[in-house]
């Protein structure tokens, strides 16, 4: 392969309006360093954001496969969210005293009321 056949040309689109951001980042780059900062763009998110997503090939109908590594990974923020959710029920000290005073005034006392209806 020669130097041209080495270049890839790729083109994306995006709206001047919704994507103004990018819109306006572009503009404010040199005209010759376009691709270059769309690769260096590129090259950040892939090493940024998508190790964090797991990576899941579909087999043949209903079959997925998953790295053992991902499911390594997924393990841990499952158990990070179970342990989030049973910090937050869990009752600490004082919301114990405040159930227990919530638990004794659900009822309500017939006599109490009776005595209470005349003041």
């Amino acid at each position: 392969m020669n130097a041209e056949e080495d270049h890839i040309r790729k083109g994306f689109m995006y709206n001047a309006i919704e994507d103004q951001d990018i819109h306006e980042w572009l503009n404010g780059l040199p005209a010759r360093k376009h691709s270059e900062y769309i690769r260096k763009a590129i090259r950040h998110f892939m090493h940024t954001e998508q190790p964090q997503l797991p990576q899941i090939a579909q087999g043949s109908g209903n079959e997925y496969y998953v790295s053992q590594e991902e499911i390594e990974t997924i393990k841990q923020r499952l158990n990070a969210i179970e342990a989030q959710l049973a910090k937050q029920s869990s009752p600490s000290g004082a919301t114990t005293a405040e159930n227990k005073r919530n638990e004794e005034n659900r009822y309500i006392s017939a006599p109490d009321i009776l005595q209470n209806l005349g003041r």
